[in-house]
């Protein structure tokens, strides 16, 4: 379940090519569309490059754990998944 909503609220983060970025661009202006997609692989090289770099790879493993005990505690569990 962990890894379910840690792959979720990751794939909302509103960077080309995730999910985030397109619900993004429904509010923004055409302009502000066409360059969010040719930044799309240029972002995608950068999420990959930071996420696998190790001085940021713990800055992101801590946020995403933070964000995923929210999500536990939103459905009522701890962060260790056990029921309240």
């Amino acid at each position: 379940m962990a890894w379910n909503c840690a792959l979720g609220l990751f794939n909302l983060i509103p960077i080309p090519p995730l999910d985030g970025a397109w619900l993004l661009a429904h509010s923004l202006k055409l302009r502000h569309i066409l360059a969010l997609h040719h930044f799309r692989r240029v972002a995608l090289a950068l999420t990959v490059a930071f996420a696998a770099l190790p001085p940021s790879r713990g800055l992101f493993e801590v946020s995403l754990h933070g964000a995923v005990g929210t999500c536990f505690r939103l459905f009522g569990l701890s962060p260790d998944g056990v029921r309240h």
